[in-house]
């Protein structure tokens, strides 16, 4: 089986369960960004991207902390979806639902850090907050696909009430 099956889990593949690990952790960074927004810490880093407050690592209190580990978690979330691009395009076949799946992921969480950057660098931290959660919705809905195909107890219906629930994030 592509992506080796070596779980005690009958029918799911390494790629399956860290597709999974890879959507939970992006459902976190999802939390996460709605922690900033409810405390009010868009601006915790100032207008310096990708660093926070000018440096790599800032000084942790208040404001800063809270937005410094959200920028964190989401340039973890993209290199965790980077690494499962290529291990779906090493070991699925071509033509095969989950390699569309993972490159939609990718050019959803890519979209994600770039509207992050723009929000940072031109100062709209509240006028365009609403579409970067749109934007993490999308990566959710597209995850969600990509575990539909590769997982055979993801129901279909599921990955429609993903996209359903982007186009409700993006009416906001």
């Amino acid at each position: 089986m592509p992506g080796g099956d070596s779980s005690n889990l009958p029918g799911v593949t390494r790629i399956a369960r860290y597709a999974w690990f890879t959507l939970v952790f992006n459902v976190g960074v999802i939390l996460l960004g709605a922690l900033v927004r409810a405390t009010g810490s868009g601006a915790g880093c100032g207008r310096s991207w990708p660093t926070c407050q000018g440096e790599v690592i800032p000084e942790l209190s208040g404001a800063t902390a809270i937005e410094f580990m959200h920028r964190a978690a989401s340039g973890s979330a993209l290199v965790l979806v980077a690494i499962l691009v290529v291990w779906v395009w090493r070991r699925v076949p071509a033509g095969d639902p989950a390699r569309t799946g993972a490159a939609l992921s990718l050019a959803a969480i890519v979209g994600e850090a770039l509207i992050g950057a723009m929000i940072v660098l031109a100062e709209w931290v509240a006028a365009v907050q609403s579409a970067a959660a749109g934007g993490k919705s999308v990566d959710e809905a597209t995850a969600s696909i990509d575990l539909s195909a590769k997982y055979p107890g993801y129901k279909k219906e599921r990955y429609k009430n993903a996209i359903t629930a982007v186009y409700a994030e993006l009416g906001k």
